[in-house]
């Protein structure tokens, strides 16, 4: 625990607040998936950050290097936004290896938690406040920002008919085949 004593009266040399404030940098999290139930490793960045997503790829190789010392280097893509499609299917945003991060260190991206979770939050296996990462028990103060990137693959291509279904789909599309030749040769 960190404790921090403040003095009752302020040093006449000492800075106005509003001027203290402007030097505080806030700060982001950014988890980095490459399984979509375990976070491979986290990290702070500045909001106003000029890294690009290729700097989260340079540290995924750097962190697969320490703990395994066999690896293969091959190209990633990063991925933000990420949700559950069922039958182990993701859907996400891909980006560029060079856009930056700061365009989506803010709300409407950067959405995740200070727990440990789940790259899909609405998976999260244990949602209690015991696995709170970083200590922060007082719910008063604003939560900051913390963007999910996972490590993936290109994007699969949609023009190809019938690679991609689902479980469901694999069962309802030949049953839907079948009535349809049916009907086509009752006719005749």
């Amino acid at each position: 625990m960190i404790h921090i004593d403040v003095p009752e009266t302020r040093s006449p040399n000492a800075p106005p607040l509003e001027a203290a404030d402007a030097d505080l940098e806030e700060l982001c999290l950014i988890k980095a998936y490459r399984q979509h139930d375990h976070m491979a490793f986290s990290y702070w960045i500045p909001r106003r950050t000029t890294n690009t997503f290729a700097s989260v790829i340079f540290k995924y190789w750097r962190h697969l290097f320490k703990t395994e010392s066999r690896q293969y280097i091959y190209d990633l893509v990063p991925w933000t936004g990420m949700t559950d499609q069922g039958d182990s299917h993701l859907s996400g945003t891909p980006h560029e290896h060079w856009d930056r991060l700061s365009g989506f260190l803010n709300l409407r991206h950067a959405t995740g938690q200070l727990k440990n979770e789940n790259l899909c939050g609405s998976d999260s296996p244990d949602t209690s406040d015991d696995d709170d990462l970083y200590g922060i028990e007082d719910q008063r103060v604003a939560s900051p920002l913390v963007l999910k990137i996972w490590l993936g693959g290109k994007p699969k291509s949609t023009n190809k008919s019938g690679k991609n279904l689902s479980r469901v789909s694999r069962v309802f599309v030949p049953m839907y085949q079948q009535a349809l030749i049916l009907l086509c040769s009752s006719t005749f």
